[in-house]
């Protein structure tokens, strides 16, 4: 295995992290806190339901389970991150980890929530994450970048698909240094559910307003005719694409072709993949067939607190599993800046940190 040395390089790098769910990036540590405050808050009102135990909302070190278990786990983060507070707390949090695991420039991507139950509502949550992010923040010692992907849910009606749109394009007026702007849509969820073609529609309908998108796509095997249709719309980021070159027609697929021909960003996500089960090991993971072809790829966690990793350790495993020196490292991380969402002016901020003067 990579030295401490190795280990040590990869924190003190600065990074870009590009994929990463609000609730899916919630460590432990906050979880316990969130648990513990939902079983008092339901005690308070004699409310007899069950809170998720500790082991039910994240995998351990080493534990794999299909990627059907990751969207359940989902579901019960939400039952506990279920109202203002909770999203404030988790948000300011997250955002702290994130730096200190040396982050320069954080995307979070959430999709917004009501709660009946609560009385939250879209609204009150995007403020909620805002107030977090805003706080998060203004707690550091030092300087982070930090914005906002409002996230459509395939699995929701394709009316609230509109309906986040809608929000994404209120929240990214924000004013242009403010933490938490919205800069882009994404599109993620199980892969299974919704209509494709309606997808479509409101994807192109973002576009059309000059809305960055990010489109999760070729995550499982049998998505062949999914990701065709998803790639007519003109993406910004693909998100994992896992199965591109592993369909019936393998490296020969025009879904290949055409990500290539249109060096489409690839935000990579190993762990997440490996402990999804959805690659089998780290050696086989498709960063290396994409990055052999010279093609455009972010290291991402992907979700963090759920599957029990960093930034740092993304780039540990690329370096260990896939023999990149510490110049290539630093050019992975540096290229990544040119596929922000954010500004030209705020690429040009970022780029400083890897051009000290």
């Amino acid at each position: 295995r990579l030295s401490a040395m190795a280990m040590n390089y990869c924190k003190q790098l600065p990074k870009v992290e590009l994929h990463a769910h609000l609730n899916g990036s919630i460590s432990l540590q906050t979880m316990a806190t969130l648990l513990e405050r939902r079983s008092k808050k339901l005690s308070s009102q004699g409310n007899t339901k069950e809170v998720p135990q500790l082991s039910q909302v994240a995998f351990n070190k080493g534990e794999r389970k299909k990627l059907d278990s990751a969207f359940a786990m989902f579901k019960l983060i939400h039952s506990v991150v279920d109202d203002e507070e909770a999203i404030l707390l988790a948000s300011c949090d997250v955002v702290k980890e994130f730096y200190e695991d040396n982050v320069k420039y954080l995307e979070l991507r959430t999709t917004p929530r009501a709660n009946l139950e609560s009385g939250m509502t879209k609204t009150t949550y995007i403020k909620a994450v805002l107030n977090g992010i805003r706080k998060g923040v203004s707690e550091l010692p030092g300087d982070m970048i930090v914005r906002l992907l409002l996230s459509v849910d395939r699995r929701q009606d394709i009316s609230e698909a509109y309906d986040t749109l809608k929000l994404a394009q209120e929240y990214s007026l924000l004013g242009e240094n403010e933490p938490g702007k919205v800069v882009g849509l994404d599109l993620s969820g199980d892969p299974k559910a919704g209509n494709t073609k309606e997808i479509v529609t409101m994807l192109n309908e973002a576009k059309k307003q000059g809305m960055k998108v990010a489109v999760h796509l070729s995550e499982r095997s049998d998505m062949e005719i999914d990701t065709q249709e998803l790639l007519t719309v003109q993406i910004d980021r693909i998100g994992h694409g896992t199965f591109l070159h592993r369909g019936p027609l393998g490296v020969d697929s025009p879904n290949v072709k055409h990500v290539h021909d249109n060096k489409i960003p690839i935000e990579i996500c190993m762990t997440s993949n490996i402990k999804g089960q959805t690659v089998e090991s780290y050696e086989q993971h498709h960063f290396k067939f994409w990055k052999d072809r010279g093609h455009p790829c972010i290291l991402c966690t992907d979700d963090k607190g759920l599957f029990a990793t960093s930034l740092t350790e993304e780039y540990h495993i690329a370096a260990e599993t896939f023999g990149l020196n510490r110049d290539e490292l630093f050019q992975l991380s540096k290229n990544s800046v040119n596929y922000i969402f954010d500004s030209e002016n705020c690429k040009k901020q970022l780029l400083k940190y890897y051009n000290p003067t």
